[in-house]
């Protein structure tokens, strides 16, 4: 019990960090001279830069996985191995996104978001090419970060979190301060560059840190940067999951940005700043809930085919925890219906919005839905299940996601239609993840291959 109190609210801590000082960073934002144009211009550099740069942060979550079986088996070389792949891929993947947002960028802002005025494009693009010539560094944070998961450092790895989120935020609210007097490009600009430095600093800190930093309960490093190669078939393995990860998480993250570019070609900045403000919210509560799923994942992994008695029970209390925590999120959104929107804008049509287009309703009502679905894909992971989890999101995206955002969207486009949308995805993803745990995964016999099977 005091093992998942401390590993869920270390995840909680880590998975919630970087979305709660992004809702901060957007709160700044809202409150600067440019208001809404702020919030939207932000909003749009993000969202175009994380379609690929999150895709492989998830990737995370599988290092997590493997490195965290290799040693529950004892065999610190493998899993020195797979950490390093999973560093190398990352750097990889990282340059890859980087050379494909700027062979983009003149397409996405002089075409997609055409509905927005010149200024807030001009502004967006001050983040959007920072950010961009950050992803292979910031895709090797976040495997590092996985290592140190793994290897049962999850305070480390939230330490790091800290840092970053911290450091990212201090940069905005220094450009967003009234007595820099900046304009809203330059006061982007200065946000951009300062992000450039944060992730440098990130970078650096957390390869010391893995380098220096034992296992839980091991007494020397995991000798990530002096391992040798993994063998060829744990090398496939690992690869063949991780391209299963980038999938899955790729077409997520294609689900937010289909949003946004459906949301900025609709509205004005005010109604794409509403847009905004609903998808922080969105992410707030489900990464909060995220670290039961690092617990899920983390301890799931030590105890899967080893002691599934033990791995039934911690299904049970997590869910438990984790549905409850969504019913508390969907409480604190119906009450602060009114004063939530004033925390991330003076803008009053923005608010109005929020207030008035319904919604508001379809964020209360996700909450339960999206904390279960992070639960069970903590226990997806923890099982190696991975080319699952891809397939149920290639199904998800084609035959509800898209189908749903069309018809909930006609005649015209609506706030409350693009997120009717994005819901009916989780419970897709829900339905399929209950079928797998309860009838597969529980009915794994203990025996140690760990390859997955599906």
């Amino acid at each position: 019990a005091s093992a998942i109190a401390a590993l869920t609210a270390l995840g909680a801590a880590q998975n919630a960090l970087v979305p709660l000082a992004s809702a901060a960073q957007f709160a700044l934002c809202g409150h600067a001279g440019a208001g809404a144009s702020a919030i939207a211009a932000y909003g749009l550099a993000l969202a175009s830069t994380n379609v690929a740069t999150s895709a492989f942060n998830f990737v995370s979550d599988g290092v997590v996985a493997k490195v965290g079986a290799y040693l529950a088996r004892k065999d610190a070389v493998r899993a020195a191995a797979a950490a390093r792949l999973a560093v190398a891929c990352a750097l990889g993947a990282g340059a890859a996104s980087c050379a494909i947002l700027f062979a983009l960028r003149d397409a996405l802002f002089d075409k997609t978001f055409a509905r927005q005025s010149k200024d807030t494009t001009a502004m967006a693009l001050e983040v959007f090419v920072c950010r961009a010539a950050c992803a292979p560094l910031v895709c090797a944070v976040a495997a590092l970060r996985g290592v140190l998961g793994g290897c049962g450092r999850v305070g480390a790895a939230t330490m790091l979190s800290a840092l970053g989120a911290a450091l990212e935020t201090a940069v905005v609210a220094s450009a967003t301060s009234a007595r820099l007097h900046l304009d809203g490009a330059a006061m982007m600009r200065w946000i951009g560059v300062g992000y450039v430095i944060v992730v440098v600093v990130q970078f650096l800190v957390s390869a010391c840190v893995v380098a220096t930093l034992p296992p839980r309960g091991a007494s020397e490093p995991l000798g990530v940067w002096r391992a040798r190669m993994l063998p060829r078939k744990d090398a496939f393995d690992f690869m063949s999951d991780g391209a299963s990860m980038v999938v899955r998480s790729t077409l997520l993250q294609a689900s937010f940005f289909i949003a946004v570019v459906i949301a900025s070609r609709s509205f004005d900045a005010s109604g794409l700043a509403a847009h905004h403000i609903i998808c922080q919210l969105w992410l707030i509560a489900s990464y909060v809930v995220d670290g039961l799923a690092t617990c899920a994942n983390v301890l799931g992994a030590r105890l899967y085919r080893t002691d599934m008695r033990e791995f039934k029970s911690l299904l049970y209390i997590l869910l438990t925890l984790g549905v409850s925590a969504g019913v508390v999120f969907s409480a604190i959104l119906v009450w602060g219906k009114t004063f939530i929107p004033t925390v991330f804008t003076t803008d009053a049509a923005a608010r109005e919005t929020l207030a008035t287009s319904g919604v508001w309703t379809i964020l209360v009502a996700a909450q339960p839905i999206n904390a279960a679905v992070f639960v069970y894909d903590g226990f997806i992971y923890a099982s190696h299940s991975f080319s699952y989890v891809r397939q149920v999101m290639i199904a998800g995206v084609g035959l509800v996601f898209l189908p749903t955002l069309y018809l909930a969207n006609r005649p015209t486009a609506t706030l409350r239609g693009i997120w009717t949308a994005k819901l009916a995805l989780n419970a897709w993803r829900l339905v399929c993840l209950v079928a797998r745990v309860h009838f597969w995964v529980l009915e794994t016999p203990e025996y140690d291959d760990d390859d997955d099977d599906d």
